[in-house]
């Protein structure tokens, strides 16, 4: 499944029936596949597992290429040539933002590759060049701990570490001009922060396939923070 904003190309056999639903053929087959691929089929045939598919050449182009689950035949694509195709050439492109479940108000908050890769990139400079922070500043400071939480790869110790040495590298600068911030949160932030990591996260299978193969995110946050770790 794709996982990201834009959208990712996904084998049609590999999608779930949710999310290939619209392509469930009815009553009339022919014209389901002229209805979403935009031609009169002349013959369907019916692909296997198997990644290669043999089109006599006995049938008229184009040919629909069905693809049967359980009871339930699904218009995976045409071809308008006869021999053997490819079926790994049908894909198509399932736009599902990750959903990520943490503790927090953000807990339940849909995420883009773009917004995450930007909070990370945000919160590791924070964390190497530590500044005051403001009332604008509040939403992306928290959500971008949330993100750092999340595709954190080493002992979650040292990122509360990190944490907690910028939260009070951050007191010191709003207390050098006379801010109330550290009095504010509370004498006891620190105890709040640290139970906080104290909760348990886990990704599921495709969010942690998407993020192996493609994103990476837990490599680049090392790479950022390399001066610090």
């Amino acid at each position: 499944m794709a996982l990201n904003a834009t959208g990712s190309l996904t084998l049609f056999r590999e999608l779930s029936p949710k999310d290939i639903s619209s392509y469930v053929c009815d009553d009339d087959p022919r014209q389901t596949f002229c209805k979403l691929w935009g031609q009169r089929v002349k013959r369907i045939i019916v692909a296997t597992e198997e990644r290669y598919l043999t089109i006599p050449d006995s049938y008229k182009t184009p040919v629909g290429i069905g693809y049967s689950r359980g009871n339930t035949l699904y218009a995976m694509g045409i071809s308008n040539k006869t021999g053997v195709i490819d079926t790994h050439q049908y894909t198509i492109t399932v736009q599902t933002p990750i959903v990520y479940r943490m503790w927090g108000p953000y807990q339940r908050t849909p995420w883009t590759v773009f917004e995450i890769t930007d909070l990370l990139v945000w919160r590791c400079r924070l964390m190497k060049e530590p500044r005051r922070i403001f009332k604008e500043d509040i939403k992306c400071f928290e959500k971008s701990r949330w993100m750092m939480f999340v595709f954190w790869e080493g002992k979650l110790e040292e990122l509360v570490s990190l944490e907690i040495n910028l939260m009070n590298t951050i007191f010191d600068l709003d207390s050098r001009v006379g801010g109330y911030l550290k009095k504010n949160l509370g004498e006891n932030i620190e105890a709040v922060v640290r139970e906080q990591y104290q909760s348990t996260f886990s990704l599921n299978g495709n969010e942690i396939d998407f993020n192996t193969r493609q994103t990476c995110w837990g490599k680049q946050i090392s790479l950022m923070l390399k001066s610090l770790l």
